[in-house]
């Protein structure tokens, strides 16, 4: 998968990362922080944009985090994918 991403991504380079969650802003907060926890500082808030569902069950997070390597992007999956309420990681 790192090649796979080293070949379609430039690194160091902006990476997007889409979250899809229930709509909580619980769930919503602990993404954030997730996120936030391996980088060297927070993201702004312009590096967020969320999504409603149709009926408001769920919440699309659309970041663009910028990122050192491959490997920050398996560890930046890995950090978000276990948190309880997030449905999928793209």
């Amino acid at each position: 998968y790192i090649k796979l991403l080293e070949d379609t991504h430039e690194f160091p380079g902006e990476y997007p990362l889409t979250v899809i969650i229930l709509n909580q802003s619980s769930v919503r907060d602990a993404v954030r922080s997730a996120i936030d926890r391996g980088l060297p500082s927070p993201l702004p808030d312009a590096a967020l944009e969320i999504v409603s569902s149709r009926a408001a069950r769920y919440l699309s997070l659309r970041f663009m985090v910028r990122l050192p390597d491959a490997a920050a992007v398996l560890a930046l999956h890995e950090r978000v994918k276990g948190i309880p309420g997030v449905v999928r990681v793209l």
